[in-house]
């Protein structure tokens, strides 16, 4: 697992709850925006391009691994690119998403 920010190879995988990066200083939680991220910092970093690899080898969500496979991968995005498109498709960036709503980015 990559830290969402920043990239930096984290010691623990991204799971239920917060974690933080030892490089950036950042605190992060296991929302799917942060998954995102973190998937995409990996498929950049190890020049993934097959979502079976994603899923499979690292036990990645099978939806997660095709949507970032398809922005980073095939449509060469940035992580500011990749943000862009996760806040475009209004990605959860909370870690509570269903029934109740607590805004982590504020």
């Amino acid at each position: 697992m990559y830290c969402p920010h920043c990239g930096h190879n984290l010691p623990h995988p991204i799971v239920h709850g917060i974690s933080s990066c030892n490089n950036c200083n950042r605190v992060f939680d296991s929302s799917p925006f942060n998954l995102f991220l973190s998937t995409s910092w990996l498929v950049r970093k190890q020049h993934i391009d097959d979502k079976d690899t994603l899923v499979q080898q690292y036990g990645y969500d099978p939806w997660i691994s095709e949507v970032v496979v398809d922005l980073v991968a095939d449509g060469g995005c940035s992580h500011e690119e990749v943000v862009k498109v996760l806040k475009e498709l209004d990605v959860c960036d909370s870690f509570i998403c269903d029934e109740i709503t607590v805004d982590l980015a504020s």
